[in-house]
């Protein structure tokens, strides 16, 4: 049995994440587009779903962010903080096409996917041998993986093209989930500690001391 249960999430963590999980799925199922070849940002060149498309990168963000309060704010965190807003602000363009705001997307949308990874593993180290430790862990290689799989699939004599959008897909709702698992993580240490750096002054009482939180 783990020694400290799962933290309860919060309703600014779960409400955001189910939220555009919910809107991808259905833009996936009714939208514009073929769910299983285009990438998601396609959605962003269609007036009926450019709107929905935004909502659902924005709701990602807010609560992605919630998820990772009280934690460091590392390269990692910002890295895939600052890909989501990029991803909105900055719309893809057509196949065949390069533009400034493509080329953008693209390079924030790979650091959407292949940063949150960072911040699982570290957290997971952070929570110890635990079961809900092992979940983030798992979570955390299947983003790895299908963030992988979707690069590649950009490659052009790669054969993986075909599924694209399927790859694409099943990594934003992994990090979804992977989100969850984070937010979910016990806050073990004390909350003077989180906002305090690496270096933690020493003291002379144990019972003052405080463990410093991990760099994520």
């Amino acid at each position: 049995m783990d020694p400290v249960p799962p933290a309860q999430l919060r309703p600014g963590v779960v409400l955001p994440l189910t939220g555009a999980a919910s809107i991808l799925l259905l833009l996936s199922a009714l939208g514009p587009g073929d769910p299983v070849a285009d990438v998601i940002s396609d959605y962003a060149l269609h007036p009926s779903s450019a709107p929905w498309f935004a909502l659902c990168v924005l709701l990602l963000a807010i609560g992605g962010t919630a998820a990772l309060t009280g934690l460091p704010r590392s390269w990692a965190f910002r890295a895939w903080q600052g890909g989501a807003v990029l991803c909105v602000v900055f719309p893809s363009n057509a196949d065949g096409e390069s533009t400034f705001s493509g080329d953008v997307h693209r390079l924030a949308g790979g650091a959407l996917l292949a940063s949150l990874p960072v911040v699982g593993w570290k957290v997971a180290r952070w929570a110890g041998a635990t079961g809900h430790a092992r979940t983030v862990v798992r979570l955390s290689l299947l983003v790895l993986v299908t963030a992988l799989l979707f690069g590649v699939s950009h490659l052009t004599a790669s054969p993986l093209g075909v599924a694209r959008g399927l790859f694409e897909r099943i990594t934003v709702f992994a990090q979804a989930g992977l989100l969850l698992a984070i937010a979910a993580t016990p806050r073990l240490i004390p909350a003077k500690a989180e906002s305090q750096s690496d270096d933690v002054p020493e003291s002379t009482d144990k019972r003052d001391a405080a463990v410093p939180p991990p760099q994520v």
